[in-house]
């Protein structure tokens, strides 16, 4: 089976990211999946144009019949923890923002991930 939007590396040691919040957690992730994987003519790699309400509607989950979603604050907050920890970088514009996720290209480089000890630790 094809992935038709591709797919992104996640790692499974703990890292500065699995320390924040759940819902900041939430958003790196799905901005790591909005980021542009290539350079483009509007983006360049792992960059991302969104806005709050954009990133509220793509985390948005169900109950029942209701579709529940994180309030604007908790976006806000989580985009502030994120910055704070130096995980990704913001640039406003008038229609929204541009998320740069700090080093894209090592955390999706599969070389990252080798195990080279010879143990097979999983």
């Amino acid at each position: 089976m094809r992935l038709k939007r591709g797919y992104i590396i996640w790692p499974r040691e703990d890292t500065y990211i699995t320390q924040l919040p759940p819902v900041a957690r939430e958003v790196f992730l799905w901005l790591m999946m909005a980021a542009g994987f290539k350079d483009t003519r509007k983006v360049k790699c792992g960059i991302a144009f969104t806005s709050y309400d954009e990133i509220r509607d793509g985390l948005a989950w169900n109950v029942g019949a209701r579709i529940m979603r994180y309030k604007k604050y908790q976006i806000e907050s989580a985009i502030k923890a994120l910055k704070r920890v130096g995980a990704i970088t913001t640039a406003k514009t008038t229609r929204g923002f541009y998320v740069t996720i700090v080093d894209y290209e090592s955390w999706q480089n599969p070389k990252r991930y080798e195990n080279h000890s010879g143990d097979r630790t999983i």
